[in-house]
């Protein structure tokens, strides 16, 4: 799985550019692969291992908000499974 971002082959420049390039890179490697295009990353959204698979944790400032847990078959993202419970993402720890 790759992340990206939406509309980076229309920006010829910097950090668009090195995006582009790993989509491009991504889509001709021998592996199956998926690219999630966020249109924005905020610093509170951090990538994670969720239960062993890969992830998402949102946090504000009063703790965790949202866990993403992605389930992926033959490469791709078959399912993402969504934890909003409070009760539940009171011990989920700072992604690192």
């Amino acid at each position: 799985m790759s992340v990206s971002i939406v509309g980076c082959e229309r920006v010829p420049a910097g950090y668009f550019r090195v995006k582009a390039e790993q989509e491009r890179v991504t889509e001709q490697g021998p592996v199956p692969w998926s690219i999630v295009r966020a249109t924005q990353l905020p610093r509170s959204l951090r990538m994670a291992t969720v239960n062993g698979a890969p992830g998402l944790v949102m946090r504000d400032a009063g703790g965790v908000l949202t866990v993403i847990a992605f389930t992926i078959d033959a490469g791709r993202i078959t399912a993402l499974d969504v934890m909003r419970n409070p009760d539940k993402l009171s011990t989920v720890p700072e992604p690192g």
